[in-house]
């Protein structure tokens, strides 16, 4: 039986396990040592020919003074990374656990599997050749009585009654009807998660969404008003937008505050004297074409 070219590293459990909390030090350390115990017998621990390897040759294998080597493997060992026999011999848990697993897999597919389903699939295969009848049966399907007859009808016509597509005015009374009981059961949580707009309101705009948009159906109106309130709470959150002031687009603004009445009010104002000023010049606009047609005469 070979040794294996090279051992499995698993990066997931490397940055979950007390690893990743050391040093990089220590960190380096230990994937050397992983390397080191890949070449020794018994596989993943640190020993030559069954005889735990001293710190110092562990020292030397890795490039490090002893000193050195103590602080680091102490932090390891603080951290649970290595294990160690009651005789001192180092070794890594998750190497020694993959090479019995991968003993145990390599015997099995020189068996050609699975030894106890290869072993009952033989016994089954010679029971079979024993007790085989010369003579052929027919496997005739028993026949059906009218009973079932009809239960296979009824089923395949409750199938064609689930797949039926609703007509618009049907749909239209269905989500109607969805959305008013979403209302009455709900309103006490719609109104707290939603404070600043009008549930029945946005209710109707959500059904006129639906009917001027028939190929947009949603199957779960629940869900479907829960988001329409949703998205018309975050828009009174914030200031209408340019295409918003023209008219309805499914929420109204948001209360005006004092400063908001004021600001209105200048501008109203502002535009009044501006149209004011606009109509006056309109009208001087003939006097002030006569005077000048005399002033041309009266120079000629």
């Amino acid at each position: 039986m070979g040794k294996s070219p090279a051992f499995q590293f698993y990066p997931g459990d490397w940055l979950r396990d007390g690893i990743s909390g050391c040093s990089l030090a220590a960190q380096g350390l230990w994937l050397r040592m992983m390397i080191i115990a890949h070449d020794c017998n018994p596989y993943g621990e640190l020993s030559i020919g069954g005889i735990p390897m001293p710190h110092v040759a562990i020292a030397r294998k890795c490039g490090c003074s002893v000193e050195e080597f103590g602080c680091l493997f102490g932090e390891l060992t603080h951290a649970g990374v290595p294990s160690q026999k009651p005789d001192g011999t180092i070794y890594s848990r998750r190497m020694v656990r993959d090479e019995k697993l991968r003993k145990i897999r390599q015997k099995a597919g020189k068996k050609g599997g699975t030894p106890a389903i290869k072993k009952m699939n033989d016994n089954i295969n010679l029971q079979v050749l024993v007790n085989q009848n010369p003579t052929t049966q027919v496997n005739q399907n028993p026949t059906k009585t009218p009973e079932d007859e009809e239960e296979v009808v009824v089923n395949k016509l409750n199938r064609i009654k689930k797949r039926k597509i609703l007509s618009l005015e049907d749909y239209l009374e269905f989500a109607k009807k969805e959305i008013y009981q979403c209302l009455s059961r709900d309103r006490t949580d719609f109104k707290t998660a939603y404070p600043g707009i009008d549930l029945d309101r946005e209710s109707a705009a959500a059904l006129v969404w639906l009917k001027n948009n028939p190929t947009e159906r949603k199957k779960n109106i629940g869900r479907f008003i829960n988001n329409w309130f949703s998205r018309a709470q975050e828009k009174t959150r914030r200031p209408p937008s340019i295409g918003e002031i023209g008219g309805y687009r499914g929420t109204y603004r948001r209360p005006y505050s004092p400063r908001d009445a004021a600001r209105s009010a200048a501008l109203d104002d502002a535009a009044d004297r501006i149209n004011r000023e606009r109509d006056e010049a309109r009208r001087s606009r003939p006097a002030q074409n006569q005077a000048r047609d005399h002033s041309e005469n009266d120079a000629a």
